[in-house]
């Protein structure tokens, strides 16, 4: 999974190119100035950073000196509507770096992305859908709640939501029905056939526990407060948890959803579902991100083993270099490689 830094101190600026990037599945974090930056950078690995050349404590210059000075030599993207040409001719010759004029395109910001990531147009995912089937009359459950990648469509019935979820798998099922919860976790059985690797949901008067049920992933108040879709059902279920780039699987980190059992189980879900829908008869995949602890990332692997050999396809693990030579022994017959 890739991962981008934007740094910029104004949160206009960072929302839109979050908005622009996060549609392609891509991790992507905001930090307000170039000391945070340089903080970041020197804990956590990206694969590219958008840098504002204008920003106070450290200017987005003064931070590319400072990566390039500790040989940090990730792509960067210097943005700015100010630079002289100066300014942008030493960036420049710093090396691994593009130049972007504010205010730019949607279009100007993925094209450069893309490029400096070198991912195809054809390899990028398409948006994300989340399926709401709502009671004939009822009012659309967060509307406008979602980024706008997001695609939300509506189905009145059963019937309709399976024959949309048979056609087009989506990210996330809300099921809105009015019905008892045990016949909507029936329902939810069905629709769970058709698409092994999304989160479904019932949308009742108040919340319920989640769980036991046999396949709803929880029970929501309607309508959900909209932090719940940003820190749980967005990160969870609806940003991609892992994508196949060729044979690697790359998976992300849980995001504001934080580690839990949901992640967990909505990470196992969404590998076998990537690793089927590539075709792939070996699979490498990428847990460097995975923030689980020795013990969690035992049973993860463990588990998606299993799952994967049941599927027709064999395994091998990258795991963060911290754990690597501490836990393999514990790992039985999962395939340790490394980076």
């Amino acid at each position: 999974m890739r991962r981008i830094l934007i740094v910029d101190d104004s949160p206009i600026a960072r929302a839109a190119l979050q908005g622009t990037l996060e549609r392609f599945g891509f991790e992507i974090e905001q930090a307000c100035d170039g000391e945070e930056a340089l903080a970041r950078a020197a804990t956590e690995a990206w694969d590219l950073i958008f840098l504002d050349v204008v920003m106070p404590v450290l200017d987005g210059v003064g931070a590319l000196q400072a990566l390039r000075a500790r040989g940090d030599q990730t792509p960067v993207v210097l943005v700015t509507s100010v630079a002289s040409a100066a300014t942008v001719s030493t960036a420049l010759k710093l090396g691994g770096v593009c130049y972007l004029a504010k205010p730019f395109t949607p279009a100007q910001v993925e094209r450069t992305a893309l490029h400096l990531l070198r991912v195809a147009p054809a390899a990028v995912p398409p948006p994300p859908r989340v399926l709401v089937q709502r009671a004939p009359g009822g009012p659309t459950p967060l509307a406008g709640a979602w980024p706008a990648h997001v695609v939300v469509e509506l189905a009145a019935t059963l019937a309709e939501s399976i024959d949309r979820v048979e056609a087009a798998p989506p990210s996330l099922v809300l099921l809105d029905t009015g019905l008892p919860l045990d016949e909507v976790d029936a329902m939810a059985g069905v629709v769970r056939q058709a698409a092994p690797a999304a989160g479904i949901f019932a949308l009742a008067a108040e919340a319920a526990p989640d769980g036991p049920w046999d396949a709803l992933d929880g029970v929501l108040a309607a309508p959900p407060d909209p932090t719940r879709v940003q820190q749980h059902l967005y990160p969870l279920y609806v940003r991609p948890l892992a994508i196949a780039e060729g044979e690697i699987v790359r998976v992300a980190g849980p995001g504001p959803a934080g580690v839990g059992p949901a992640y967990g189980v909505a990470l196992r879900r969404t590998v076998v579902d990537a690793c089927r829908r590539a075709g792939l008869a070996d699979a490498q995949i990428d847990l460097r991100r995975v923030p689980l602890a020795d013990g969690a990332l035992v049973a993860l692997i463990a588990d998606l083993d299993a799952q994967l050999r049941a599927n027709g396809i064999a395994p091998a693990f990258c795991l963060p270099a911290a754990v690597r030579t501490t836990i393999p022994a514990a790992l039985g017959r999962a395939l340790v490689v490394a980076a």
